[in-house]
């Protein structure tokens, strides 16, 4: 039953017993202002419907108070229900919202693997580029300078007087290299150390003015321009000839000579003579530019 109609129908209730009540004050006043000397039978009378009367109100209202006390339990067991489903609502939102966020989070999760993955992939893109321009830099940057001896021309041969030609078992060329005062105050070799170009030994052979002992030997070394202007460019060429005079009563004749080069004056076709007492040899060197 509906509570507020229960607290309805025991107001009502309590309405007509007291009415009741009144009602039986006013018979009973009556009764006696009519008879104002009842007998004893009559006052046995009353007095049992009264107390008849009586029960049937305490047990109207007993039940009553019964009804009341039940829908006041059902009041608060709907109150106890409702608060159970609010809770288990909020529950429901809670968990709900937990498994939202816990999509949202499985996407940013993914969203940041993505983001890393593109940005791994961005930054080796990246160093590739960087490793490609600087090795196109460092090609670029990094000039080859070719050293060729291209011959030895004889220009004297008088070994001991007319007729005796000298007899030569010797020669070779050398070269050391630098970059000097460079930009960034680099000052390094950039051969090995006397490095050899040519290098030949036989037996002695007699040679006239005018022969040719043909080379055409070269080696590269590397220029660094982008640190070092070419006009910092130091060639230290060295030739060496030797003539033998085995069975003689002659010392050996050698020639040797530097020639040392510098900056761009150092590209182009240069000549540098070997002397002794018994010969003269000019060596003839090419320098030329590889790649530039």
């Amino acid at each position: 039953m509906n509570t507020q109609l229960k607290v309805f129908l025991l107001a009502m209730t309590l309405l007509f017993i007291g009415s009741c009540k009144e009602t039986t004050k006013e018979v009973v006043a009556s009764n006696e202002n009519e008879s104002p000397a009842p007998s004893l039978k009559k006052e046995t009378k009353i007095e049992t419907a009264e107390a008849l009367s009586t029960k049937a109100k305490e047990m109207q209202i007993t039940k009553l108070t019964e009804e009341l006390e039940r829908a006041a339990k059902e009041k608060a067991t709907a109150l106890e229900l409702q608060k159970k489903k609010e809770e288990a609502d909020k529950l429901a939102t809670k968990i709900k919202m937990d498994s939202l966020q816990k999509v949202m989070d499985d996407k940013n999760a993914q969203m940041a693997l993505e983001l890393e993955k593109n940005k791994a992939e961005i930054d080796k893109n990246n160093r590739d580029r960087i490793d490609r321009e600087n090795e196109r830099k460092h090609v670029n940057s990094n000039r080859k300078i070719r050293i060729t001896v291209n011959r030895f021309v004889c220009e004297l041969s008088d070994d001991e007087g007319p007729n005796n030609d000298a007899d030569m078992d010797i020669f070779w060329v050398k070269v050391n290299a630098f970059q000097q005062s460079c930009t960034n105050n680099e000052s390094k070799r950039i051969s090995d150390k006397d490095q050899t170009i040519y290098h030949w030994r036989g037996p002695e052979k007699e040679v006239k003015v005018g022969d040719v002992h043909t080379v055409n030997r070269s080696v590269d070394i590397v220029f660094n321009n982008e640190n070092c202007d070419i006009n910092k460019l130091l060639l230290h060429l060295d030739g060496y000839a030797r003539e033998q005079d085995n069975g003689s009563s002659s010392a050996d004749e050698e020639g040797e000579k530097r020639l040392t080069l510098r900056g761009n004056k150092a590209f182009g076709n240069h000549s540098f003579k070997l002397r002794s007492s018994d010969f003269v040899y000019r060596y003839e060197v090419t320098i030329s530019k590889v790649g530039w």
